[in-house]
């Protein structure tokens, strides 16, 4: 093992490459080590930075509430920049002190450093200093960044010809993050780039778009970079020439086609739905008819062809056999009806905490987006569980509910057995209840009829129904809205029950948890979504199965709880 000083001067030498974090490794593994030693410090932090200073838009905002800096460090820093030999260390430190200094010192800092800051990463990008070429986009881009903020146009001119030629230098590869590095970089900081400069990266951009479109069959053209490419020069055609874009999509739809037989399913409906996107965002209307079609076709393709992925688990027939028993032990049914009605009503702060525990040990499962495939081509996205926490919670409950069903279809069964769960039973509980009217009463026997003869296609189909009518009952009698107007005047049309099921003071009626609950059984599509399916005829026969049929009659006795005189 290395001491500090060896280890700072085999990073210090005129040509090394490195990165921060590689500097970092080799400075925790030095053998002197000193607690108060301040070089050791200045280099560790330094180290600890250098990924912030060179991608992040806000430094130093983060930086500054490092306790680790102070002013003995930032003075150090400052000796150093023109001590050292290698320019990535003195292109650290002057962009370090440039933007710490007056934060953590208070004292002003000169305006030389910043400028040697500049110069010194325009040396890197030109001389290809950075280990890779993405790295050195990303200090052109500070240097740019920087120049046009202190207006110098000198430097300025310097860090965009030096862009220039990163971009010449690798452009030859198929790397859409460098090619389209400048124009991003137009339209992130305004007047960095004029118009014409702007006029011609879009060129460029155009140049290489028809070169791979152009490419031979045996070449093969890559889609997804076409479309990466497409997105770029629509955002600039849109605002200079909207008439280009039809052509450029067109050419991106015939693309996919192309390739259609050589590719997976998977990939190819994620191409279609991206373009369908694309098509969207920029007006195009009239391209995305036939495109859902494609979209419908290649759906039912790819998840007929998609494997069957089964898991298990024991549940010892004792935890069964107990929680049976906890509900069906009460004398009457209206008791068991009560019992069995709360404990299947999905909890939200306990199914929060289950979640916030699942997430913090298996981080690498929620780090991604998840999207969900429906049929017809329908998909919903679900993202990561920091920025769509809502989200996961519904996919979690939704599993919950699945896995809660071993219990309900238990205690269901064999309250069948004991004589509880029958038409009469149910109808009884139910009756007492304002969610139903006696007009409906007739509807929902002949569905309890058909679900206790196991035919629950019948049953399904007449149920959901009236439990929608039921909730739209419930909230009238307790003068909550269930009608809207429409654009006409003097004509109303119903709430959708998603929207009747969000409305707050149907929420407060309900209770949060039963809310939520109806939800994500009936009509949330990143749930089971019940209702929709349903009533869309967009459900399998596979799907009309008893562990559905239980979360309806769940459902149904859930609204039996609701007490007062029957309309």
């Amino acid at each position: 093992m290395a001491t500090f000083q060896e280890t700072l001067a085999e990073f210090d030498r005129e040509n090394n490459r490195f990165n921060g974090w590689q500097y970092l490794l080799q400075l925790h593994q030095c053998t002197d080590v000193k607690p108060n030693d301040i070089a050791y410090q200045g280099e560790e932090v330094a180290a600890s930075l250098e990924d912030k200073l060179r991608t992040d838009d806000n430094f130093p905002a983060d930086a500054i509430t490092n306790k680790d800096i102070t002013a003995e460090i930032i003075s150090y820093w400052e000796s150093r920049i023109d001590e050292t030999q290698n320019i990535l260390l003195k292109a650290l430190y002057a962009g370090l002190v440039w933007y710490l200094k007056k934060p953590i010192t208070h004292d002003s800092c000169p305006i030389a450093i910043a400028q040697t800051y500049i110069e010194t990463l325009i040396r890197i990008v030109t001389q290809d200093h950075m280990p890779f070429p993405i790295f050195g986009v990303q200090q052109a881009e500070r240097a740019i960044q920087l120049s046009l903020k202190l207006k110098q146009p000198d430097l300025l001119k310097k860090a965009k010809e030096a862009l220039r030629g990163l971009i010449d230098r690798y452009g030859k590869k198929d790397r859409i993050r460098i090619w389209s590095s400048a124009y991003r970089i137009s339209q992130k900081y305004s007047n960095s780039y004029t118009p014409e400069e702007q006029a011609r990266l879009i060129t460029d951009l155009e140049c290489r778009f028809t070169a791979i479109y152009n490419k031979t069959e045996d070449e093969k053209r890559d889609p997804t970079l076409l479309m990466d490419l497409a997105d770029i020069i629509a955002g600039y055609y849109r605002k200079h020439s909207p008439d280009k874009i039809d052509n450029l999509f067109e050419k991106i739809e015939e693309t996919f086609d192309a390739v259609a037989p050589d590719v997976n399913k998977t990939e190819l409906y994620a191409n279609y739905i991206r373009l369908y996107n694309s098509l969207i965002k920029y007006g195009l209307n009239h391209r995305t008819a036939q495109l859902r079609l494609k979209i419908a076709t290649i759906s039912l393709e790819f998840q007929s062809e998609m494997p069957l992925i089964k898991s298990e688990c024991e549940i010892p027939k004792k935890d069964v056999h107990d929680i049976v028993n906890s509900i069906l032990q009460h004398e009457d049914s209206e008791q068991i009806f009560e019992h069995f009605i709360y404990v299947f009503i999905p909890q939200q702060e306990r199914e929060k905490q289950s979640l916030q525990e699942e997430a913090k040990k298996y981080a690498f499962l929620f780090i991604i987006p998840k999207t969900i495939m429906h049929k017809k081509g329908g998909q919903v996205t679900v993202g990561n569980v920091e920025t769509d926490f809502d989200g996961n919670l519904i996919l979690h409950i939704s599993m919950s509910m699945k896995f809660q069903s071993i219990f309900i279809n238990s205690t269901i069964d064999e309250g069948i057995h004991r004589g509880v769960f029958t038409t009469e039973n149910i109808l009884a509980y139910i009756s007492q209840s304002p969610s139903f009217t006696k007009e409906k009463i007739p509807i929902i026997k002949r569905g309890l009829e058909a679900y206790f003869a196991q035919d629950y296609i019948v049953a399904i189909h007449l149920l959901i129904p009236q439990i929608e009518a039921s909730i739209r009952s419930l909230l009238e009698r307790e003068n909550i809205p269930t009608l809207k107007s429409c654009k006409s005047p003097n004509e109303f049309q119903q709430r959708t029950l998603d929207d009747m099921l969000r409305d707050s003071k149907a929420i407060e009626l309900l209770t949060p948890n039963l809310a939520a609950y109806f939800r994500i059984l009936l009509t949330d599509n990143r749930g089971w979504n019940l209702r929709n399916e349903v009533c869309h005829g967009l459900t399998e026969i596979s799907q009309f199965d008893p562990m559905t049929a239980n979360r309806i009659i769940h459902a149904l006795l859930c609204l039996g709880r609701f007490r007062g005189q029957t309309n």
